[in-house]
């Protein structure tokens, strides 16, 4: 537990970070059973999310200590906590719900802030559409209206992509944790330069941080700010079904039933978390899946607005939504991504060019504490291998080499090359 406070007070911001989610998760689980006590003596509020929390603590209270006393069974711990963390989004989805529909029992419509973001969209959009509802204008409109076939056919598309934003991040993250764990498995030299794995970990840390927390904020929002959505407050005001091609019925009718009696329409959480996939993939270096995200981000966000899912005030606060997560996971801007990555450019070249370091020539250096990382410089300039770096005072003695912390800079004549020549693959670009 001593390690894990450590953590949390740390100059290891990806560390800190990561234990900071797993509070966070904890601090959930506590306001739920505040609010949605069970029993006279179990204040546990909504009990899975509470199992959930103190799984969760567990496992990273076995991991702070089996990577700080190398333990061999860490990398299993890892997984664990990797499964623990990413299956907390639909739990504490359910229990934000549990919590919602029991103080509605009690509270009725006055806990409902659908009508105060009513009005938001009436003052920003009310001069172009009725009520500033765009799906209401497009309710009655003889060319474009929900009742003609170009609108069964957008309807059919919005739908589907609608549906594909469980997709996209998630996707995103069962790939970064195949590419780390599949690759520990099976990897017979871990000692690499600019060790790999170490590298792979780390991200796959900021990602978790920068996903499962934006959705724990999305959860918390929803308790303070509980709504509906357009199509269930006003929905007196619609006088025509949307209707699809096929699959836009189905699926419909399939969210109808599992989102009765959620309370989570603010702020959008569909919006804010496919932006937040399609920027990760980004600032990762997956610029193919990047794109792709970007687009079905476009869509998503249209498709709230026409298929009557969500106010354009909900669109509007899921922006911060999205920067907040970028930020908390370290993907804002390239500065953080290296910074929280622990690596920093060196004045040689890596053995390659990788969306792991985000395409910049970075090295990652295990015993440095964030605070002693050198500034990036605005316009830093690669020289050759040969002429090896100068390791900062606190870890290198340039008269004694063999002071480095680095086994590979360890008694290295300055003219031997360190590291394995770069295989170039030009139609590769998702990553290691």
């Amino acid at each position: 537990f001593s390690l894990f406070v450590k953590g949390l007070r740390g100059s290891d911001r990806v560390k800190r970070h990561l234990a900071l989610l797993v509070m966070f998760l904890v601090f959930l689980s506590l306001l739920f059973a505040y609010l949605r006590p069970v029993g006279f003596f179990l204040y546990w509020g909504v009990p899975l999310c509470s199992l959930w929390a103190a799984t969760s603590l567990f496992f990273a209270l076995l991991l702070f200590y089996g990577e700080h006393h190398q333990s061999s069974w860490t990398e299993k711990v890892k997984f664990a906590l990797f499964l623990v963390l990413m299956l907390s989004v639909p739990v504490y989805f359910d229990g934000s719900n549990v919590v919602n529909r029991y103080r509605y029992a009690q509270s009725g419509d006055a806990l409902l802030h659908d009508e105060a973001f009513l009005k938001m969209d009436n003052t920003l959009l009310g001069l172009f559409f009725p009520q500033g509802q765009l799906s209401l204008w497009l309710d009655t409109q003889p060319f474009v209206g929900t009742q003609t076939p170009l609108a069964h056919l957008y309807s059919e598309v919005l739908q589907v992509m609608y549906v594909s934003y469980y997709f996209w991040g998630n996707g995103l993250g069962i790939y970064l944790a195949f590419q780390y764990f599949s690759k520990k498995s099976s990897s017979t030299d871990n000692k690499t330069p600019a060790n790999i794995d170490a590298l792979q970990w780390r991200r796959l840390q900021m990602f978790l941080s920068a996903w499962v927390t934006t959705f724990l904020m999305n959860f918390f929002l929803n308790i303070l700010f509980p709504a509906v959505s357009p199509r269930i407050y006003i929905g007196n005001l619609y006088k025509n079904e949307i209707k699809g091609i096929f699959f836009c019925d189905l699926l419909r009718s399939a969210l109808t039933k599992a989102a009765s009696n959620t309370f989570s329409a603010f702020p959008s959480g569909h919006c804010g978390l496919s932006w937040l996939a399609a920027l990760l993939g980004k600032a990762i270096g997956f610029p193919r899946f990047a794109r792709a995200a970007t687009i079905a981000a476009c869509m998503i966000t249209t498709a709230t607005l026409v298929l009557r899912y969500h106010y354009f005030v909900d669109f509007l606060f899921s922006i911060p939504l999205t920067i907040f997560g970028l930020y908390f996971g370290g993907f804002l801007n390239r500065r953080l991504y290296a910074h929280s990555l622990k690596a920093r450019e060196k004045n040689y070249e890596l053995p390659f060019t990788s969306a792991l370091t985000s395409k910049y020539d970075l090295s990652y250096d295990l015993g440095l504490d964030d605070e002693e990382i050198e500034e990036e410089n605005e316009s830093p300039e690669s020289v050759p291998l040969n002429n090896i770096i100068q390791i900062s005072d606190n870890t290198a003695n340039a008269s004694n080499p063999a002071k480095t912390i680095d086994d590979h800079f360890i008694n290295i004549p300055p003219t031997q090359s360190i590291l394995p020549t770069p295989v170039v693959h030009n139609h590769i670009d998702e990553g290691i």
